[in-house]
């Protein structure tokens, strides 16, 4: 009587820990992960593909927030924007536009 009586005991604590732990009950998120690639576009220029998961996300060939077809003047410069996208997407900031002033304070310059 004591061992049925233990495992009762056992059996009961368990289901009250299991409803007081929320976690437990929880759906787990999936993990998203992103990263950029920088890549070259039209007129010796530059872009980066974003990634999600290891998918490609985004495919920007041309600067954002300018008008026109034209890619970035060097590599860094669309690093610095890849970078930029890559922290809104974190942060889950959808959908991740850049701002004229946003590059301007990245200190992109654009000729046009």
């Amino acid at each position: 009587m004591i061992k049925y009586s233990n495992i009762i005991l056992f059996h009961l604590l368990f289901v009250f820990q299991s409803l007081m732990h929320p976690s437990l009950h929880e759906k787990k998120q999936p993990v998203i992960s992103y990263s950029y690639r920088i890549i070259e576009a039209q007129e010796q220029t530059f872009g980066y593909d974003i990634f999600q998961n290891n998918r490609i996300f985004i495919h920007q060939l041309s600067v954002p927030a300018i008008s026109g077809n034209k890619g970035f003047p060097t590599k860094t410069d669309a690093e610095k924007v890849a970078i930029l996208v890559v922290q809104k997407l974190r942060q889950n900031i959808m959908p991740p536009t850049i701002s004229k002033s946003e590059l301007d304070s990245l200190h992109i310059k654009i000729n046009l």
